[in-house]
């Protein structure tokens, strides 16, 4: 469904200049952070017919427009499901960091919220966003600097018992 899906809107939005359709995995995404202003709806709407007739769910990030399977599972579901896998010994709890830069990454965001750290990633081009992150960066540069600085703390800090 997805393959035949990516197929009808490559064909039916190709002439849009601009408008990338990517037939991932899970998904289908179609970007069209390059279209013409006035043509994203005529994409929005390409889309939510796709999404109609292939009974598939529409999740919408930062200019682009994504089809996936519409299961109940989300960024926060995904990450919780890791939480839970990942082998832990000791007695002092994990605390998950979580980054992200994309309205889809709210419900990780509201999962790390109350044991965690969530870190919203800014752009120039979504402002300031209402996010359930609690910390912000304000560039994939800042990102870096970041993990640099943590990775650096956790190989100098020692270990405490707890």
């Amino acid at each position: 469904m997805l393959k035949q899906a990516a197929a009808e809107l490559r064909q039916q939005l190709g002439p849009f200049p601009g408008v990338v359709v990517e037939h991932k995995r899970f998904g289908v995404a179609v970007h069209y952070r390059n279209a013409a202003r006035d043509r994203v709806g005529e994409v929005a709407a390409a889309v939510r017919t796709a999404e109609q007739r292939h009974a598939l769910r529409v999740t919408t990030g930062r200019e682009v427009i994504e089809l996936r399977p519409d299961v109940d599972w989300d960024k926060g579901k995904t990450l919780l499901w890791v939480l839970d896998h990942l082998p832990h010994s000791g007695s002092a709890p994990l605390v998950p960091i979580y980054l992200g830069d994309d309205i889809t990454d709210e419900d990780a965001f509201d999962v790390v919220g109350p044991h965690g750290v969530p870190i919203v990633v800014r752009h120039t081009d979504d402002g300031d966003r209402a996010t359930a992150a609690l910390f912000a960066l304000d560039s994939p540069a800042r990102v870096a600097e970041f993990t640099d600085r943590l990775a650096r703390q956790l190989r100098e800090a020692p270990l405490r018992a707890t």
